[in-house]
């Protein structure tokens, strides 16, 4: 038996697996088989080679291959547990400084790990819920089992590493080093330490879903911050969303206004005035002799970063872009308000329109009386009258040839 053990285990060492199964078929003490045939499919799990097992059959796979897949489910969910709760202690039993703070990202980042891992459903940790009471001079630790999911555990990473960044902040401004509790306050603290960028990152990466409106706000009136710094302008806060969008529209932040006005159910109709007005100044002050560094177009590196790349490409086609890709962003669904906006601001200013714009508004248009046409003529079938509706189907022919 023992003969056979060691030329198991040789042949297996040299990858020699038909070899391995053999000895391990022939070893005549049916007692370690069942370990050996375990070692076996491990060994070939382990190097990827799990095609390989059904060359081979034994009695007994089957309850080896489940208790490799326990034991890997096994070491995932100790793993995980063991490093959160060394993040927990961490949060919990010490002073939050640079030290702690990195360990403990270091921690929360091996348990993100683990639970990627594994499926979606299944990606969660038991939290211990530590409960102080007092009772004499004992103190009684009470543990709850809580789950806390791979969702939740990666925005407390980057709320973690956001602390980590605030507190390198506080050492080179010489203050007083305090962690907040919460992302919310945490955002604050950076916003009064001018640290935009990273407030912008930590509100978009810690927001809920039952407040996602008020975070998108929030970005929104960060990115305004950060915006009015470049400026060197008086940093101010507005207190509604409608004021955020006229702002942002002021510092000529067309894409972002956009975006919130969209969000928040504002007319996006002023955005695209602005930007047409600005599109119009540009057509009439054009020189040949246009640098990069042109303050005219502040506004299109501002809201398209990659124009700071090109320094031979004309402006007027920039800014068209711009203009272009604003319009289908801007426009709601079956509507031709921002396509009327931009076309009337246009035409009263004795410019011609551009092609791109014709052609969208058009299409727009036609699809627009289409649908017009559809409505009343199923009106007038149900209405029983035949020359309404044979006159609604010839305008309803036009509509479909200007498509």
């Amino acid at each position: 038996s023992t003969l056979w053990c060691n030329l198991f285990w040789s042949c297996l060492a040299l990858g020699q697996n038909a070899e391995a199964h053999s000895a391990l078929v022939l070893n005549p003490d049916k007692s370690q088989i069942s370990d050996l045939l375990c070692s076996f499919l491990f060994d070939l799990l382990e190097r990827g080679n799990a095609k390989e097992l059904l060359n081979y059959s034994y009695s007994g796979m089957e309850s080896c291959i489940f208790e490799y897949m326990l034991s890997l489910a096994r070491s995932l969910t100790i793993a995980s547990n063991v490093m959160y709760e060394q993040a927990y202690r961490l949060k919990t039993e010490t002073e939050a400084n640079s030290r702690s703070l990195s360990q403990r990202v270091q921690c929360l980042l091996f348990t993100k790990t683990c639970l990627e891992l594994v499926h979606a459903s299944n990606a969660w940790v038991e939290r211990p819920d530590l409960r102080k009471g007092i009772l004499g001079h004992e103190r009684n630790v009470e543990f709850t089992i809580e789950v806390y999911e791979l969702s939740n555990l990666k925005k407390e990473y980057d709320l973690t590493v956001a602390h980590i960044s605030l507190l390198q902040l506080m050492e080179r401004q010489a203050l007083n080093p305090n962690v907040p509790s919460s992302a919310q306050e945490t955002v604050a603290q950076l916003v009064n330490m001018k640290g935009y960028e990273l407030a912008i990152s930590v509100a978009r990466r810690t927001r809920e879903e039952d407040s996602m409106q008020e975070y998108d706000l929030t970005v929104a009136q960060l990115s305004l911050l950060q915006l009015m710094e470049r400026q060197a302008l008086n940093p101010n806060i507005p207190s509604s969303a409608q004021e955020t969008v006229a702002q942002l529209v002021n510092m000529k932040g067309y894409e972002l206004a956009i975006s919130v006005a969209r969000r928040f159910d504002i007319k996006t109709t002023i955005v695209i005035d602005a930007l047409t007005s600005d599109y119009v100044n540009l057509l009439r002050s054009f020189k040949n002799d246009f640098t990069a560094e042109s303050e005219t177009l502040h506004f299109i590196r501002l809201n398209n970063p990659s124009v700071r790349e090109i320094v031979s490409s004309r402006p007027v086609e920039q800014v068209e872009r711009l203009l272009e890709a604003s319009l289908v962003a801007a426009e709601r669904s079956l509507e031709t308000a921002c396509h009327r906006t931009c076309a009337f601001r246009i035409l009263s200013s004795d410019v011609f329109l551009p092609a791109w714009l014709v052609k969208s508004y058009s299409g727009i248009l036609c699809f627009w009386l289409v649908l017009k046409a559809v409505s009343r003529l199923d009106l007038s079938l149900q209405q029983s009258k035949s020359w309404a509706a044979s006159r609604l189907e010839a305008s309803l022919f036009e509509a479909f040839r200007l498509i």
